[in-house]
């Protein structure tokens, strides 16, 4: 059960991540753990009630960006309606008849919106004089391995499985175990840059297109 909820805390917080670029709001290492405490909650409810633990979807993330809509007072309404309908078996019913390329094409569009955020994201990223194009390289081909091929890691041990048979959670470890190995962990010390390189490095100071000539005074 721990695995399962390491699962679902990966992709709230992807999601989350998701949300606060949409709604140009930074997200703090407090708003995360409420998040996931959120979660965690949610998670527990649904143990009492008999269910399975629960997740935040992407596609309700595609939908802000899609409606605009980033009052969290209009979601939580919309929540509460949503539950009052469910317990009408004749709203069900309507919902069960919509046709399945109707939902398909929505989610699709949605989906696309939620990737269009990430390629955004990693707009800030720097890919100079690193290795991070590398890193997202091979983050993106263990996600892609479950969509083109879920039976994959049909012969690994179940526990293996449940977290590599995920597409954002093997993506996110991935990438979280490599971005350490090759930006912060190194197996010889790198020599300190001097200040005018660090000042270079950072864009405190510029170095003119053409040399100054120097001038003598008399």
């Amino acid at each position: 059960m721990c695995i399962v909820v390491l699962v679902t805390y990966t992709e709230s917080t992807a999601d989350m991540l998701a949300v606060s670029e949409m709604v140009d709001k930074k997200l703090s290492p407090s708003d995360l753990a409420r998040g996931l405490a959120t979660d965690g909650l949610s998670a527990l409810l649904a143990g009492f009630m008999n269910s399975f633990p629960d997740t935040a979807y992407a596609e309700n993330v595609g939908l802000i960006a899609m409606t605009r809509v980033r009052s969290r007072w209009v979601v939580t309404v919309c929540g509460a309606a949503l539950i009052i309908l469910g317990l009408v078996p004749k709203v069900g019913a309507v919902v069960a008849d919509l046709p399945s390329p109707v939902i398909g094409g929505a989610a699709t569009v949605m989906f696309a919106l939620v990737t269009a955020i990430g390629i955004k994201t990693l707009n800030k990223t720097s890919f100079d004089g690193n290795h991070n194009l590398l890193i997202v390289a091979v983050a993106l081909s263990f996600g892609l391995i479950p969509v083109i091929q879920p039976s994959f890691y049909m012969h690994f041990p179940q526990n293996f499985q449940v977290i590599f048979g995920s597409s954002i959670t093997s993506t996110v470890i991935v990438v979280f175990v490599l971005n350490l190995v090759f930006n912060h962990w190194h197996l010889f010390p790198r020599e300190r840059a001097g200040a005018v390189e660090t000042a270079l490095e950072y864009g405190a100071v510029t170095l003119p297109d053409e040399p100054v000539a120097l001038q003598d005074e008399h």
